[in-house]
């Protein structure tokens, strides 16, 4: 299934899902936006997986400052 996001095409077909890793670094918060294969995806790291319309779409925890 393909659908729309504002400023991103999300197409989670194939065994992939878009995953979202806040990171803060000092006042500044960065998402860092990645496809990753469900088989790689690491599952202690998930604070939400969207379902519905919004299959494929993994929330992160945040991580340290991303170098």
């Amino acid at each position: 299934m393909c659908y729309l996001m504002p400023h991103i095409h999300v197409c989670c077909c194939g065994g992939t899902e878009v995953v979202m890793t806040p990171s803060k670094k000092g006042n500044t918060t960065v998402i860092r936006i990645e496809k990753v294969k469900k088989s790689n995806l690491d599952q202690t790291q998930v604070a939400h997986m969207a379902g519905g319309q919004h299959s494929g779409l993994v929330i992160n925890k945040q991580i340290a400052g991303i170098s």
